[in-house]
């Protein structure tokens, strides 16, 4: 009785109708269709990943089959999420950072690219004097620091140990050493301990240079910055 009255598409996922719109028009040029993935809602109003077979029929019919594969998507999904995700900040990691930059080596459009490299200043000391839990508490809250005070279009990631780095997609140097004076030396507000970062910038500015060299200046500058604080510390 639920399904009285009611058209295929209507229990589409609407992201997917334009798809399966598509796949029914196409049809009767390709007789076959298989592994055709949708979103089809249930009697609860959710939604389950159905894998469709379908061929033509006599007249005006279509023969359809399906499968739930709502699982196995889920798990996929879940796969792909830890395979690119810190597990302890929820941040990028330095995987998903390489992947993008590939892609940003070859788009012109998104020049210049700005990269900034932020360290926590004396983590081993924080490690050694509160413990690693607080370390990793550090992490988390400069972690959320740095989503905080970046823009939403820059992609922020955890590079390894207590190193972040943050790629800035079309943004000159002078803007991005505006955005690394908000992080060089501040107080961490998000942990209950008094840390300080210090960070370095780069710029990519011509597609004849490579981001490995970009990334290696930044880390450079940065490691000159974090010299500095404990110069003052001294």
């Amino acid at each position: 009785d639920e399904l009285e009255g009611k058209r295929f598409l209507d229990l589409v996922h609407p992201e997917d109708v334009e798809k399966t719109l598509k796949l029914l028009q196409d049809l009767p040029n390709w007789q076959v269709v298989f592994n055709f993935v949708n979103r089809y809602k249930t009697h609860d109003g959710r939604y389950r990943h159905l894998e469709w077979q379908a061929q033509v029929g006599y007249g005006k019919y279509i023969y359809a089959s399906a499968r739930d594969i709502t699982d196995s998507v889920m798990k996929q999904a879940e796969y792909e999420y830890h395979s690119y995700h810190d597990p302890l900040t929820g941040l990028y990691n330095r995987r998903y950072v390489e992947e993008i930059l590939k892609n940003l080596q070859l788009d012109e459009t998104s020049l210049p690219v700005s990269i900034l490299m932020a360290d926590i200043d004396s983590l081993k000391t924080i490690n050694d004097l509160h413990g690693h839990q607080a370390g990793d508490e550090t992490i988390i809250a400069m972690a959320e620091s740095l989503i905080k005070r970046c823009r939403p279009t820059d992609i922020v990631a955890r590079w390894g140990g207590d190193e972040f780095i943050v790629i800035l997609p079309k943004t000159s140097h002078e803007t991005a050493l505006r955005i690394a004076e908000r992080l060089n030396g501040t107080p961490n507000e998000a942990s209950t301990l008094k840390v300080t970062t210090s960070s370095g910038v780069a710029t990519k500015i011509s597609m004849l240079e490579d981001f490995p060299e970009v990334i290696r200046l930044a880390d450079q500058r940065m490691y000159e910055a974090k010299r500095l604080v404990h110069k003052k510390k001294d």
